[in-house]
């Protein structure tokens, strides 16, 4: 961790604070304190079961604690959109980061309807989203599948897509 992270000057990319989560009434996960620093790599180990994934969901927004609050660059995750038109932590998690499942779920279709289709529901235009899936193909490593079907990739190239 950075110097200015550790004083307080910076906020950490994640703020953890009495975090507890579980199903059906079954605890899974509980941290009473964790600070991720911007920049840096942090690994997760653990044993299967041990709330990994879990906390990855927490951290993504895809779940709600059971207790305790998470802050993304400072910013709580409360809900969307606050009062004074800015985004809370959770909606800036989710503009900035995907999680990418070990069997990721695709649409049937191309792998270009697929990678362009966040882009599609947000109204970017055709054109744009073509260049856009191009570049993002070519940037993991799949140039010419564009065109492809999503059904026949291998498991490797489905969570690059």
């Amino acid at each position: 961790m950075s110097d200015a992270v550790a004083a307080g000057a910076i906020p950490p990319l994640f703020e953890v604070r009495g975090l507890r989560a579980g199903f059906a009434g079954r605890l899974v996960l509980a941290i009473d304190s964790l600070r991720i620093a911007e920049g840096g790599v942090t690994v997760l180990v653990g044993e299967n079961g041990s709330g990994k994934t879990t906390l990855l969901r927490l951290l993504n927004g895809l779940l709600d604690p059971d207790e305790g609050s998470i802050r993304f660059r400072g910013l709580p995750f409360a809900g969307g959109a606050r009062a004074d038109g800015t985004v809370d932590g959770r909606a800036a998690v989710r503009a900035h980061s995907v999680m990418v499942h070990q069997l990721p779920l695709l649409v049937r279709g191309t792998v270009a309807q697929n990678v362009g289709y966040g882009l599609r529901i947000r109204g970017v235009a055709r054109d744009a989203i073509a260049d856009r899936v191009a570049g993002a193909l070519e940037q993991v490593g799949l140039p010419g599948f564009a065109h492809r079907r999503a059904t026949a990739l291998s498991g490797g190239e489905m969570q690059r897509v």
